[in-house]
């Protein structure tokens, strides 16, 4: 007798679902939604299986399992539509008054037909069984009844996996033996799990898992005979036993006598599984594919298996002591063939074995025809067993009547009855989805709830008081800050809103009110309360979603602090308007965003025109003396600028002020640039006139010097000019020559004097200045025995000036201490940036010093420490650096020498 070892088939079956996505067919009632919640909480998010789930309930019920199952899981959830493809990790549910199946991964939908014969469950289990190259996967969960046993059925002649839960709706299934295991929902899920993580690497899942609630597998022994597997040792001491020579020859009388004397037959337990097996039994077998059983219904014909199964429950219900099957009909590989089955209990003494039954099955023998003598009866007799058979006849024609009526009143109770658990049953979904109704509208009342509660704090927390009245002007509810100024408790709540006292100077709030719902315009208005408190009132009509009118809401919100602020501003408006100074404001970008009249007025410019335009185009910076990027990069450091810059009046004239510019700061940023000049055009005037009445002074003084010093030589000259008529001698002659040299360099040097000192400045290297001043000077160093040193640093410096004037300093500076060392030496000359941003250049002699008292006279005009010095050099040389912003000083010690040092004020490299 041949057999698959079960690890063998379940092995094959496995290997079959190697679909990428495979779809598990779930039936359920409207009253499986928990064990549904549960199952589904415990299905890994990454299964890779499509969930269907078909529910037994009446189309003219409209289902909420979805909508309820989606809070529960992690996984997508859909209502299944015609020709949608089934995808991973996703839950599809039937659609009401549908009939769904699948093809090829697609749901189809159809309209469903609800009668005995096909239940939506059933018709979705039997088009899974029908995919193509996919190993159907069903699970069934209780309240469904009988829909999805035909189902199932289907599924598992197909090769596939049934799961049934432990509740009593799995009970059918197991007596059926349909459900290869029975385990709560978790442990279903559980179960999913582990094979969809078996099944694509292609591995086979060891079985004991799957044991745990299946019924135990039999496991074959010789003579055609089959044990459990608890008796494994049994047959090994047999096996062992048999190869003792004294029990060898009992074995093989055992096995001709079972096997050649006795009919075959099978022993059955209270679960339908085969215990054990005798004689020739192959020819009656017909096993189904799938997991492997020895459950009577996987091995035998549906239509045998359901006759030993009715004779074996009636044989328990004793109602018989034993049960014939006369010339039942089988399919065998020689054809049809009949065959008589008998089933009896196994035995009757022992009360232990009482749940075993034995199935025999006996082929049909000829019968043997038995002569019998014939009488024949007399004519009485005979017309007596005439009238019996017509009273038989009778008989059995009123048995028949009797019969089919019964058969009738069976049928329609069993119509009734079926009717009955459908409306039961509907009853049940109706009462759950009601549950599940009130659950969802309890749940939006507290949401309702809540959401009054916060929009309460809400309205309370914003410190806004408010009043919402109905169409007739009547108080519907009100804010606590409303209360402050109008008399309100909650006793008020349907009074009339004219009965209500407040503390407001104005008394039309009662006719606004009616104003607003008869015109269905706002109002708003701006009022002062007793207490000294503003308020911006607001009346607005109160519409619903519907753009309907329910009454009225009034706002009260307190500007007090607003109103006295924008009366500040007010007053500093006013003063920045009528102030006499110049004020601009630009933003961080440098474009203007207010200019005050005084500006415009002496700008002769609007308000509108001066509206983005850059503060660099508002000075005439080269006139100014003053480069605009320094001055905006001190700005946006956060620091003040004050000078004098000169500005452009619209029509190009210039006119000179004072100013300051400054960041505005908020909160440690700044947010806006300020200018706030003084308008000093009329100052320059006169400090020019100044200068020049100043310059006239000293033209006074410098004429009375000259005149002081021209008029020495003048004499001398007068003098030998008399000695020259007395004596005509040539020494006379060269005093008379230097007096006159003298007179000359007096008048070079006036003039110079006397000449404009104005430049066009430009940017110069201070460095470059330096070696010019030096390769010129050197020749006349040498010549007195003096080197030049000259240290510059790495870095260019740069001033802005005019080339020619910086490099006369330098030439006079440096000539002065050449005069001033006799005796030779070294003239130490080095540029550096100082602190103060100035480059400052030291001209450093060995000469033997100046006197303190004389120090302080240098840069008078006729004064010099040389002998035949006039002064006016040094006049000029301060003359010049001061044009230049710059300063001029001397550092001096007697014996060790005499230090000058000049500072320019400098600027970034490569400015132009």
């Amino acid at each position: 007798m041949s057999r698959v070892q079960p690890e063998a088939t379940f092995k094959s079956v496995i290997s079959k679902g190697n679909d990428p996505v495979r779809v598990v067919g779930i039936g359920a009632s409207a009253g499986g939604m928990e064990e549904l919640k549960r199952f589904f909480r415990h299905v890994s998010p990454d299964t890779g299986f499509a969930f269907a789930v078909v529910h037994h309930l009446s189309p003219e019920h409209v289902s909420l399992m979805s909508d309820m199952l989606a809070l529960n899981t992690s996984l997508n959830v859909y209502v299944a539509q015609h020709g949608m493809e089934a995808s991973a990790n996703s839950i599809y549910f039937c659609p009401a008054q549908a009939a769904m199946s699948v093809r090829n991964r697609q749901f189809c939908l159809d309209a469903s037909h609800w009668d005995e014969s096909s239940y939506p469950i059933d018709h979705f289990f039997y088009s899974l069984a029908a995919e193509p190259a996919a190993q159907p996967i069903a699970v069934m969960f209780p309240g469904a009844g009988d829909d999805g046993m035909s189902g199932i059925a289907k599924v598992k002649r197909a090769g596939g996996i049934v799961f049934a839960n432990r509740e009593e709706a799995a009970e059918p299934l197991v007596d059926s033996i349909f459900a290869d295991l029975v385990l709560p929902p978790e442990k279903i899920a559980d179960k999913l799990n582990f094979l969809q993580k078996l099944v694509p690497t292609g591995a086979v899942p060891e079985l004991q898992g799957y044991r745990q609630h299946a019924p135990a597998w039999p496991v074959p022994v010789e003579g055609n005979s089959l044990i459990q597997p608890a008796g494994a040792d049994t047959v090994r001491r047999r096996r062992s036993a048999a190869a003792a020579a004294d029990n060898q020859r009992q074995n093989e009388i055992y096995s001709i006598y079972v096997n050649e004397h006795m009919p075959p037959s099978l022993l059955l337990d209270e679960h339908l599984d085969v215990q054990h097996v005798t004689g020739s039994i192959q020819p009656y077998l017909s096993p189904a594919e799938g997991k492997p059983s020895w459950n009577l219904h996987k091995i035998f014909d549906p239509g045998l298996a359901a006759s030993i199964a009715s004779a074996v429950g009636r044989l328990r219900s004793g109602e018989a002591e034993e049960i014939r099957i006369r010339n039942f009909t089988i399919h065998t590989a020689h054809g049809k063939e009949r065959v008589h089955i008998t089933a009896r209990p196994f035995s009757r003494s022992q009360a232990a074995l009482g749940g075993l039954c034995l199935v025999l099955f006996h082929k049909p023998e000829e019968e043997q025809k038995e002569t019998v003598k014939l009488i024949e009866p007399d004519e009485g007799i005979r017309r007596q067993m005439q009238w019996m058979e017509h009273q038989l006849r009778l008989t059995e024609a009123s048995l028949y009547s009797a019969g089919a009526e019964l058969l009738d009143l069976q049928e329609e109770l069993a119509a009734a009855e079926e009717e009955l658990r459908i409306s039961r049953a509907e009853l049940q979904d109706a009462t759950e989805e009601q549950e599940a109704r009130r659950g969802v509208y309890e749940g939006k009342i507290d949401e309702l709830t809540e959401l009054n509660g916060d929009m309460d704090l809400f309205l309370a927390s914003t410190g806004i008081g408010a009043v919402f009245l109905d169409l007739e002007c009547r108080i519907r509810r009100f804010t606590p800050a409303a209360t402050k100024e109008f008399h309100l408790m909650e006793v008020d709540i349907g009074r009339p809103f004219h009965h209500i006292s407040h503390r407001f100077y104005y008394d039309g709030f009662a006719a606004d009110a009616a104003g607003v719902l008869e015109s269905l315009r706002s109002i708003e208005r701006e009022i002062k309360s007793k207490s000294g408190r503003w308020y911006k009132v607001r009346m607005m009509p109160c519409r619903t979603l519907e753009r309907l009118t329910k009454g009225v809401i009034i706002t009260l919100v307190d500007i007090t602090e607003l109103k006295e602020m924008n009366e500040e501003l007010l007053r500093l408006s006013y003063a920045v308007e009528q102030s006499p100074s110049l004020m601009i404001i630009s933003d961080l970008e440098g474009r203007i965003v207010y200019a005050n009249s005084p500006f415009l007025e002496l700008t002769s410019d609007t308000a509108e025109g001066v509206q983005e335009r850059h503060l660099e185009e508002l000075n005439d910076w080269h006139a100014s003396g003053v480069a605009f990027s320094e001055l905006w990069s001190q700005l946006e450091d956060g620091e003040i600028w004050e000078g004098t810059l000169a500005g452009c009046r619209l029509d190009g004239s210039i006119y000179w002020e004072r100013a300051k510019l400054l960041p505005i700061v908020k909160r440690g940023e700044i947010i806006h640039y300020m200018k706030i000049s003084e308008n000093i055009t009329e100052w320059k005037e006169t400090e020019e006139l100044l200068r020049k009445s100043e310059m006239l002074g000293a033209i006074g003084q410098l004429a009375a010097g000259i005149a002081h010093e021209i008029r020495n030589p003048l004499t001398s000259l007068k003098g030998f000019t008399k000695l020259m008529q007395e004596d005509n001698r040539r020494n006379y002659i060269s005093i008379m020559a230097m007096e006159l040299e003298r007179i000359e360099q007096i008048l070079s040097e006036l003039l110079v004097l006397s000449k404009p000192q104005a430049a066009d400045f430009a940017v110069v290297a201070i460095d470059t200045v330096l070696r010019d001043v030096i390769m010129l000077i050197e020749a006349q160093a040498i010549m007195n025995n003096i080197q030049l040193e000259l240290h510059l640093p790495e870095e260019e410096l740069y001033v802005q000036g005019a080339s020619n004037q910086l490099k006369q300093v330098f030439i006079n500076l440096i000539k002065n201490s050449i005069e001033a060392m006799d005796s030779g030496g070294t003239i130490l000359v080095e540029a550096t940036v100082g602190e103060d941003g100035m480059i400052w250049t030291r001209i450093t002699d060995e000469g033997s010093g100046i006197p303190p008292e004389k120090l302080n006279k240098l840069g008078e005009p006729f004064f010099s420490t040389k002998a035949k010095g006039t002064g006016l050099g040094l006049v000029m040389t301060y003359r010049i650096v001061e044009h230049h912003r710059g300063k001029l000083f001397y550092e001096s010690e007697l014996g060790k020498g005499t230090v000058g040092n000049v500072g320019l004020p400098r600027m970034l490299q490569g400015f132009s």
